[in-house]
């Protein structure tokens, strides 16, 4: 069982052939209320607190219509633990757990993601090759793609869909990986 919030995707993979052929058991889907705004946990101020905390700051009464016009539209990005998608998956020991903020996603697709996890467990067993190897590789690959301004990855995709054009080129972005094999014990 597990509870995801916002832009980072939790993806948990397993090797099915004998080949090595990586598969998804399970990847959660990035919460957005809408294009590049992704959930956060948040409490934002009401409009009255606002102003309120606003006057006692001793603000001017045309900077806290400035500041207040920036805050309009905010209001519903109060996401609370509550509005995290429940998910639910069937993993079994020697399954490989990646983590990784929307720098990482918006930037590699799946099938990129999984060559990556092939070539760096082609030809070993998955216990002998440490976690942050591949977290590292990864992040790097996360990293070049978001700096490829001809490369069409996962965000410049969305973009082009909300915007309704053609674009390519990756994100910059905060980019962190977390990888961990699913191991038992008593």
């Amino acid at each position: 069982y597990t509870r995801s919030l916002g832009g980072s995707v939790i993806c948990v993979q397993e090797t099915v052939d004998t080949l090595g052929n990586p598969s998804v058991i399970l990847q959660t889907e990035p919460q957005q209320h809408g294009f590049n705004v992704p959930y956060q946990l948040s409490k934002l101020p009401t409009v009255p607190e606002l102003q309120q905390k606003l006057r006692e700051g001793g603000y001017s009464s045309s900077k806290t219509a400035e500041i207040l016009s920036k805050f309009k539209g905010l209001e519903y990005c109060n996401d609370t633990p509550d509005s995290a998608v429940h998910y639910v998956a069937k993993i079994q020991e020697g399954d490989l757990l990646i983590m990784g903020t929307d720098g990482v996603f918006d930037n590699l697709h799946l099938h990129e993601l999984l060559n990556i996890l092939k070539k760096i467990i082609k030809n070993q067993s998955r216990s002998s090759v440490h976690p942050q190897i591949i977290a590292d590789e990864v992040a790097y690959q996360a990293y070049e793609n978001s700096k490829n301004s001809g490369k069409e990855t996962p965000f410049s995709a969305a973009y082009g869909k909300a915007k309704s054009i053609s674009i390519k080129g990756g994100k910059q972005d905060d980019i962190t990986v977390i990888a961990a094999w699913i191991g038992f014990s008593d």
